[in-house]
């Protein structure tokens, strides 16, 4: 994992969060996030927010250790997770993201990180990562994998614009060119067979789930 960037955020901790976090090239806690590294003797290399969330023990971490700050006013215009993507992508030569803790908290901050993450997709590679699930837009153009892996629950796509046009290949419920509207439920629950399904986006974005047994 030396080729990405792992970014912690403070939603609800889970399993996807584990001490493999230390093989990432470069690991950002973003205002809260620190608190659920230093909780598990997580190293972090840089830290970035406005402090509003950060506890008791982290703000000590950040005293007596090394870790780089980057600090911002409460009030500002752009979250603290979108401030660490625009680090990312102006400051890092690594383009490849996870981020943990990131799902399964409040509505309002689980849309307002996939907002984020749909606004940095055509410059960074992001995976996103929380509950039971990973997230990652599918841009017009691209394809991706969705192994078929005991612990792979389902996948589903949410289209982004107005509609998407997808093929869906190798899955319990396959498409070919079908064009789908935003509101429709025709992408959801579905399942890979064989190694591993194939998902293109021909025309428009989509964000692709899957859910994991953990």
């Amino acid at each position: 994992m030396k080729n990405k960037v792992a970014i912690v955020l403070n939603g609800p901790i889970d399993s996807f969060l584990t001490g493999d976090i230390k093989n990432y090239a470069m690991v950002i806690a973003v205002d809260g996030g620190l608190n659920h590294l230093v909780k598990y003797n997580m190293e972090a290399d840089l830290f970035i927010g406005d402090c509003d969330s950060v506890n008791e023990d982290a703000l000590i971490y950040m005293e007596t250790s090394d870790i780089d700050r980057i600090e911002y006013d409460v009030e500002k215009d752009k979250t603290d997770f979108e401030l660490a993507l625009e680090y990312v992508k102006e400051k890092c030569k690594i383009k490849k993201i996870d981020v943990f803790c990131a799902l399964g908290g409040k509505t309002d901050h689980t849309m307002t990180v996939l907002n984020n993450v749909l606004a940095y997709s055509k410059d960074l590679d992001i995976t996103v990562f929380g509950g039971q699930q990973a997230a990652k837009v599918l841009n017009e153009g691209d394809k991706l994998r969705v192994l078929n892996r005991y612990d792979v629950v389902s996948f589903s796509m949410v289209p982004v614009d107005e509609d998407v046009t997808v093929s869906i290949e190798s899955a319990k419920w396959e498409l070919d060119h079908k064009t789908v509207k935003k509101e429709s439920s025709l992408l959801m629950s579905n399942k890979a067979m064989g190694e591993y399904a194939l998902v293109t986006a021909h025309k428009n974005r989509a964000f692709v789930f899957t859910t994991l047994f953990l």
